[in-house]
């Protein structure tokens, strides 16, 4: 099942004008189970718009006669049988439900009307052929889009991408995570989608974690410079944050707001080149670092463990081998369980 991040960016696509043929099919046919009277007067505006801008040379009162009958279709028609008008309504609470699944249905016409207006006085865009590519566990890719942007994908991560970039932005999406190299092209910024953030780049690397059971997604910048926003802000260039190297952005919906930082930048680099690596990290964060590695459940069986500061370095080692490694330095005790691993100690001091 798609979720509502994936929606989002359709509908983004859509009031761009990027949207295809096959991607207004799923959004309408997912509006049929959403929809706010508030949408219809935004849509208004928008279906003029884009044929203003769309099509300037066609004939204003053509246009003007186009738009007529969509909104008398919509707004002005009569409401489906059982269905009240807005002046003929009593009782609100009553015929609420009802009045909310007329709405629905006029966003869902002036929709597919817009859509239809712009097929019909522009050339239709080139139909976009996506692919998405999930790695398993303990499994990494390199991708190379069609650009020549190459995209390092971690663990049990997931990207979804054109098969070649047509229109005016080079749009991706990343579930996990991924470290990207991008070709730089100032006339086409290249922007990923991640949860609730959209990071906007002409041409850098920088690395993105983005993990659907993680609260926290990271945003670290390697080389060049990149633009990160929350996808639902209605004005993303005040609510921006610029990163450059040596910088990262978190974000979670808890907190509800991006906080930019200094980090050292092979934290969120080392993981490409098999290297996996300890930074003053806890127990807890170690933990998370090596679920992801090796796809198994760490459960730490004290909380004194939290007090001491893990360091370290390994190159494409074996779980037994970083579990002995702490062993050694900690004086903790590990067993297998089920598949999974817990760890016990008396930890350090405070």
């Amino acid at each position: 099942m798609k979720n509502a991040d994936y929606f989002k960016y359709l509908y983004k696509k859509y009031t761009d004008n990027t949207i295809s043929r096959a991607e207004l099919r799923e959004l309408l046919e997912h509006l049929k189970t959403s929809g706010k009277k508030e949408e219809v007067e935004a849509l208004k505006t928008q279906l003029r718009t884009k044929l203003d801008t769309r099509r300037p040379k066609v004939n204003s009162a053509y246009k003007q006669n186009f738009l007529d009958n969509v909104m008398r279709q919509t707004v002005d028609a009569e409401p489906a049988p059982g269905v009240k008008s807005i002046s003929e309504r009593g009782d609100r609470k009553s015929s609420g439900k009802k009045y909310t699944m007329y709405w629905v249905a006029a966003v869902i016409t002036i929709m597919a009307a817009t859509a239809l207006a712009l097929y019909t006085y522009t050339i239709a865009p080139t139909e976009t052929q996506w692919l998405t590519y999930t790695t398993s566990t303990r499994q990494k890719a390199t991708i190379t889009l069609s650009d020549g942007t190459t995209v390092r994908l971690n663990s049990q991560s997931t990207l979804r991408y054109p098969e070649q970039f047509n229109g005016k932005t080079r749009e991706v999406m990343l579930e996990g995570e991924g470290f990207f190299d991008v070709v730089k092209d100032p006339s086409k910024p290249f922007t990923v989608a991640s949860g609730e953030l959209t990071t906007t780049v002409l041409g850098t690397s920088f690395n993105i974690r983005a993990y659907p059971d993680v609260q926290q997604t990271e945003i670290a910048v390697a080389t060049g410079k990149v633009s990160v926003a929350k996808q639902t802000n209605q004005d993303k260039d005040r609510a921006a944050v610029v990163l450059t190297p040596g910088e990262a952005a978190s974000y979670s919906p808890d907190q509800g707001n991006l906080i930019k930082s200094s980090v050292d930048i092979r934290e969120y680099t080392a993981w490409k080149d098999g290297i996996l690596l300890f930074n003053d990290k806890t127990f807890t964060e170690a933990a998370v670092l090596l679920e992801k590695w090796y796809g198994v459940k760490i459960i730490i069986e004290s909380n004194r463990l939290d007090n001491c500061v893990i360091q370290g370095k390994f190159n494409s080692p074996s779980l037994q081998k970083v579990l002995d490694a702490l062993q050694f330095a900690y004086k903790i005790e590990y067993t297998f369980v089920n598949g999974d691993v817990h760890i016990s100690g008396e930890g350090c001091e405070e």
